[in-house]
Parts: structure tokens; sequence; C-alpha cells
């Protein structure tokens, strides 16, 4: 977050319901259960969540290595964005920028 502010020309980018876009394993979703019931006369119903879940332990954790991975996976394809991914992301925010607009133009241009 720092060095966002030692950029002359800046911009910040949020990835939009991060938790729910990151899939998890099938062999994993039975440890996300919930257990619903609409009323004390009906039986539960259990459902087996098959996303990140926000406000569990894990989800941070499971959301970064995620976006790391995904920049290793992907950096012959988006060189400047796997950079930007692992050097200027904080939790879903993107903070970034460049000292010229040429090279701010650049992020922009890739997308």
């Amino acid at each position: 977050m720092l060095r966002f502010r030692t950029y002359t020309y800046a911009f910040t980018a949020d990835i939009k319901m991060m938790y729910r876009t990151i899939l998890i394993n099938p062999k994993q979703r039975n440890l996300q259960k919930i257990v619903w019931c609409e009323s004390e006369h009906e039986s539960p119903k259990i459902y087996e969540l098959s996303t990140v879940t926000y406000g569990t332990v894990s989800a941070p954790y499971l959301s970064q290595r995620t976006l790391t991975q995904l920049s290793m996976d992907e950096e012959a394809n988006f060189p400047i964005a796997a950079s930007v991914l692992r050097n200027n992301l904080y939790m879903d925010d993107v903070l970034c920028g460049a000292a010229t607009l040429e090279r701010r133009q650049l992020f922009s241009d890739n997308n």
C-alpha cells in the first residue's frame, strides 16, 4: 500500500465478488456445509458451498493464493498483469501506478 503513494499517476481496481468467483475443489466441498431449516416443523436441508466463503478463517489465504497462482500460470500471456497482481494487491484491491502517462497506459491497453 505504501508503494502506491509513490507513483505520479495512480489507479485502483477492485476484483468484484472475489470470494464467490473462486471455486472449491469438489472433493473439499463436503467441508463447507450449511444446515438450513425454514421452520421447526420442517426437516433441515443440507447445502454444500462450492465457492470460497466470506468470513471463514481460510478465505483470505485461499483468495490470495489463488491470485498468486493465477499470476504465475498466466505470466507468459499477461506479463504486466502478472507483475501487478503479485506486487500491488491488497486483499481484493489493486493499487498501482506509473511515473509517466505512457507507462500508465500500458496497464489499460493490456487489460
